[in-house]
């Protein structure tokens, strides 16, 4: 688990490596010849779902990301790339893609910040995906008590999250389990609302007045 200190100081470490990056050298370069030149590496990250297939059994889906970078006219680029595979209950790859963009940002700090939130989300995923195959299994027949809401909770305990994004986490899980939030916005929900990730957004306004917007 990074902190925002942690990430701040990896995205300082970014904007001065794409420095040394000469722009001759990747004039007009493909998506793929940016993707071969990382200027970080994510950790892989991993989880097993059951989803409609032709596959018999659940299919596992691997994930790699990293970022690269390039200088783009006076100021720097910096691309999240994710290589997604896909294998069969008996470890046999069924899918692979190429890296492909997911995240384009002039700010290192922006793109860091998305990409641990995908390796996070997939994390929590691994850990709740038992109970989510459990409610829609049932088709949400019965109603989730307490327990079920705490192991969720208990499964999101490594998530660096304030008092009251605890009690949004609760909130939200009765709401999945019930059927009432998909699995997937639970995850991202949860996931964004680290301390790690909380920043202030400033937009421009035309009449030249700036407002802060917490999120």
């Amino acid at each position: 688990m990074k902190t925002k200190p942690e990430i701040e100081k990896q995205a300082a470490q970014l904007q001065k490596a794409i420095l040394t990056i000469s722009p001759e050298s990747i004039e007009r370069p493909s998506a793929l010849h940016v993707a071969s030149r990382p200027l970080f590496v994510f950790p892989d990250s991993t989880y097993r779902a059951n989803v409609a297939s032709e596959f018999e059994g659940p299919l596992t889906f691997h994930f790699s990301r990293f970022v690269s970078g390039a200088p783009s006219n006076s100021e720097a680029e910096f691309k999240l790339f994710e290589k997604e595979r896909v294998s069969n209950s008996d470890g046999e790859t069924v899918r692979e893609s190429e890296p492909f963009e997911i995240v384009c940002s002039d700010s290192a700090y922006e793109v860091l910040v998305a990409g641990y939130q995908r390796v996070d989300e997939d994390r929590l995923r691994e850990r709740i995906e038992p109970i989510i195959d459990r409610m829609e299994s049932s088709m949400f027949a019965e109603a989730p008590g307490a327990e079920e809401v705490t192991e969720i909770e208990n499964f999101a305990s490594e998530l660096s999250l304030s008092a009251s994004a605890r009690m949004r986490l609760r909130i939200d899980a009765a709401a999945m389990l019930e059927g009432r939030m998909d699995a997937d916005e639970f995850i991202a929900r949860t996931v964004a609302r680290q301390e790690c990730f909380e920043a202030k957004r400033t937009f421009q306004i035309t009449n030249q007045i700036t407002e802060a917007i917490e999120i």
